[in-house]
């Protein structure tokens, strides 16, 4: 433990917060209960709905964190209460094992969120089941579907090896973060990013960033960052005169989601601002995929899945054109007018998913286009004067149907 006396004073914090809800609970309800008494002759069956009702009231004295599981903890019992009571009054029919069913469906739900969707999930309860069964999230199967952004945290585990440290102590830290972002990436299509464009990314000779800055960004060291502000705490005001990076770029870069809202809560203006290579955080998240990252970004301001950078791309251009699709639908609901979005060559998201087969991306991007009534989206044309579905039928694309 590395603050043992703060995790102690933490702790001391949260057991007196949950002690005085409890007893305010508890003096809450006999309260209300005794002034009833006071003035009626005899207890109405609707004053322990109203006594429970204002005595939950003090749930308020506990995080908001922790007031969602205390819902969560006394509404499967409040169910199970009343399933019992409408049985019993025959108002519902008494089903054998009917527990056995609501748990196999509710373990079924579960194990579905777990695969597809994460982050909706509790991160205590995604990582107790973790603990003990494997995932095709947690475990990838191979190294052939591993993405750039797994490759690139591959990388930051090596670079904590003295020896290659020592080999990388000339090379600067935005040269290191781009070479190791973009290893990996020679698979994509052409028009997404050339060999050449990777060379020059790799090679080009970037403005520097304090390493110790640098280091607390790519490892996600959020007390190292308060160490260094506690130095100096016009750091990251500065930053703008010395370096065309900010640390949202490489905490970005490497997914540290806890380290980009500490930094956002500092200095919100990073969230807009683009590096040397035209890329801004929001663009690196959604390329990655990294969909809370996303998230905790659009709370500062949903106009930044519109945010151009290089070639006029979007970070919902990149998010289509990699099939981020949890990341796609995050942005199209959160900016509607994001899906109008072209390039320098007049493509939209749905062009570019389709250019790279990404068929979910483009189920999603329709879906979303007509449910918000921006059906004009699937006859925009690029600068070839192609739509997407010309596209589609030029690259035989079957999949691809809609109906505007």
């Amino acid at each position: 433990m590395e603050a043992p006396a703060r995790t102690f004073l933490v702790a001391l914090k949260d057991a007196v917060r949950s002690t005085t809800f409890l007893s305010a609970f508890v003096g809450i309800f006999q309260g209300v209960i005794c002034l009833h008494r006071k003035v009626a002759s005899k207890d109405h069956k609707l004053l322990y709905w109203i006594a429970g009702g204002i005595s939950a009231l003090s749930v308020l004295l506990e995080k908001k964190a922790r007031r969602g599981e205390l819902a969560l903890y006394v509404l499967p019992r409040a169910g199970d209460s009343l399933w019992y009571i409408l049985v019993n009054r025959h108002l519902l029919p008494d089903i054998k094992n009917a527990e056995v069913f609501l748990f196999c469906l509710s373990m079924g739900g579960i194990m579905y969120y777990l695969e597809h969707e994460p982050d909706t999930m509790a991160p205590f309860l995604r990582g107790l089941i973790r603990r003990f069964l494997a995932s095709r999230i947690s475990n990838p199967v191979s190294a052939s579907n591993r993405s750039p952004s797994y490759t690139y945290l591959q990388s930051l585990d090596a670079m904590k090896k003295p020896k290659l440290l020592d080999s990388r102590r000339n090379e600067s830290p935005s040269r290191s973060i781009i070479l190791n972002q973009y290893r990996g990436c020679e698979g994509l299509r052409p028009w997404l990013l050339s060999r050449e464009e990777l060379t020059t990314l790799s090679l080009r000779e970037p403005t520097r960033m304090d390493i110790r800055l640098f280091e607390a960004s790519h490892t996600g060291d959020v007390q190292l960052l308060h160490k260094l502000l506690a130095e100096n705490p016009l750091l990251l005001h500065s930053l703008a005169l010395a370096s065309t990076e900010n640390p949202l770029h490489v905490a970005s870069i490497a997914g540290h989601v806890d380290f980009v809202k500490e930094i956002v809560r500092l200095k919100p203006a990073f969230v807009k601002e683009l590096n040397q290579e035209g890329f801004s955080p929001m663009h690196i998240a959604s390329a990655n995929g990294y969909f809370e990252i996303v998230r905790e970004l659009l709370k500062v301001d949903p106009i930044l899945c519109r945010l151009n950078g290089r070639d006029q791309w979007t970070p919902l251009h990149y998010a289509a054109a990699r099939g981020r699709v949890d990341v796609v639908g995050e942005m199209v609901l959160a900016c509607p007018e994001s899906v109008e979005d072209v390039t320098i060559q007049g493509e939209t998201a749905l062009h570019l998913a389709v250019k790279n087969s990404q068929f979910e991306a483009i189920k999603v991007v329709v879906e979303l286009a007509i449910q918000l009534r921006k059906a004009n989206v699937l006859n925009m044309k690029d600068k070839h004067g192609n739509t997407a579905l010309h596209l589609a039928t030029w690259k035989k694309q079957h999949q691809v149907k809609y109906n505007n």
